[in-house]
C-alpha cells in the first residue's frame, strides 16, 4: 500500500496537481479526500495486483465513470517494466468481449 500512496503523490505532482496540504493521507481513495490524477477524480480502489491498482474514478472530461489502473512506483521506475505494462494494454486494446472493458489511452 505504500508503494501506492508514493504512485498517487508522484503522479499527482506529475499531473501539476495541487492538493490542499500538499500530501496525501495513507489511504487517500478510503478516507473520501478527493484524488486526481489529470482529468481524473478517484473514487475508491476497486483491486489491486503485482504491478498496479485500479481504481473506480470519474473523467471530468468526458462525464462518466471509468475504472482507472494506476502503475506502481516500482513499475514507474523500471524501464521493462514499463515497456511490459505498455505491451499488456496494447494486447487488451485488441480484445472485443461484451465481458471486457475497452482499453483508452
Amino acid at each position: 500500500m505504500d508503494s501506492m500512496v508514493r504512485t498517487l503523490r508522484l503522479l499527482s505532482i506529475a499531473f501539476n496537481q495541487d492538493q490542499e496540504n500538499g500530501s496525501l493521507s495513507e489511504n487517500p481513495v478510503e478516507d473520501n479526500k478527493e484524488v486526481h490524477l489529470g482529468r481524473f477524480s478517484l473514487r475508491r480502489r476497486l483491486g489491486e495486483g503485482t504491478f498496479a491498482a485500479v481504481y473506480l474514478a470519474h473523467d471530468e472530461l468526458l462525464k462518466r465513470d471509468i475504472a482507472l489502473k494506476v502503475p506502481k512506483l516500482e513499475v514507474l521506475l523500471s524501464t521493462n517494466l514499463r515497456e511490459r505494462f505498455v505491451r499488456e494494454a496494447r494486447a487488451a486494446s485488441q480484445l472485443h468481449h461484451p465481458h471486457i472493458v475497452p482499453v483508452l489511452a
